[in-house]
């Protein structure tokens, strides 16, 4: 029971990051003054000239990443403050609540490792054109990435997590391909197409 409580819980984070990293998208779209529209898989920011759309690209694309690392540090502060009273134990509700917060980083790692494969889904990701909105090359971006939230993960995961580490990894990883695939292959063409 404890492992299908994990499962689902990152299953159900899959989808719900999904829709809150579209959100952010969605709230700087908004914020600049555009009609955007959210869709499964993509904001589009619905701005009404070409030169609107210069000036807040930037802005419009950092909404996402910038609300997922938000989330995932909110999560950090809520497990750190929890860990401080109890041990972390995966299965308890009030500690996954936190660790699956935190974990909306992971999506920062999942991009590093997705870089490195030559694959290409027809746009880049939001992290590689912040990248090259800033001048930084990519590599050394997506390095930094891998340091900071990989670090971060690793910590939580074998030093913070001190009960049910190992069912939080395989079961974890498990709930959110399978969140992921479900959302954007299913749920999302059929709820947001």
């Amino acid at each position: 029971m404890p492992n299908l409580k994990i499962t689902l819980w990152f299953f159900l984070a899959a989808i719900a990051g999904t829709l809150l990293h579209e959100c952010g998208h969605y709230i700087a779209g908004v914020l600049l003054g555009g009609d955007p529209v959210i869709h499964y898989r993509y904001t589009s920011p619905g701005y009404t000239t070409a030169s609107d759309m210069a000036f807040g690209d930037f802005i419009f694309t950092l909404g996402g990443p910038l609300q997922t690392i938000l989330t995932g540090a909110l999560g950090f502060i809520g497990l750190m403050w929890t860990s401080r009273k109890e041990p972390i134990d995966a299965c308890k509700t009030k500690h996954l609540f936190w660790i699956v917060l935190t974990f909306f980083w992971s999506r920062e790692v999942l991009r590093v490792l997705l870089f490195m494969l030559p694959y290409q889904t027809g746009w880049p990701a939001d992290e590689s054109r912040l990248l090259h909105h800033l001048n930084i090359p990519l590599f050394i971006g997506y390095a930094a990435l891998l340091i900071v939230f990989g670090a971060l993960l690793a910590y939580v995961t074998f030093s913070i997590v001190k009960e049910h580490r190992k069912e939080l990894v395989i079961y974890g990883v498990s709930g959110s391909i399978i969140g992921w695939v479900a959302w954007m292959y299913w749920l999302g063409p059929l709820l947001l197409p």
